[in-house]
C-alpha cells in the first residue's frame, strides 16, 4: 500500500522548505508519494517541486491556469481515484 500526500501550490517559489522541505531528510517507513499540484503558479513553484524529486517521491500536476477553489478541490478528488484504482 502507497500512501499519497496531496500538496496543493500556487505562487509557493518563495517558500519552498514550508511545504516539500518538511519531509526532505525524514526517514519514512512506509511507501509513500507526494503529489503537488501546482494551479496556475505564474513564477517557479513547479520547478522547485521537481527539484525535490531527486531526493524525494514526488509527481508534479500542473494547471495552466490558476482555477477557482470548487475546481481545484474536484481535480484532487480526481487525482484521488485515480490513485485509488492503481
Amino acid at each position: 500500500m502507497t500512501v499519497y500526500f496531496l500538496l496543493a501550490a500556487y505562487n509557493e517559489g518563495e517558500r519552498p522548505s514550508e511545504g516539500l522541505g518538511r519531509y526532505s531528510g525524514r526517514k519514512i517507513q512506509f511507501d509513500y508519494k507526494i503529489l503537488v499540484v501546482d494551479d496556475g503558479s505564474s513564477d517557479n513553484t513547479g520547478n522547485i517541486a521537481l527539484k525535490y524529486a531527486s531526493r524525494l517521491p514526488v509527481e508534479l500536476v500542473s494547471h495552466n491556469i490558476n482555477r477557482d477553489w470548487a475546481r481545484f478541490e474536484n481535480r484532487l478528488y480526481e487525482l484521488e481515484r485515480q490513485v485509488e484504482r492503481q
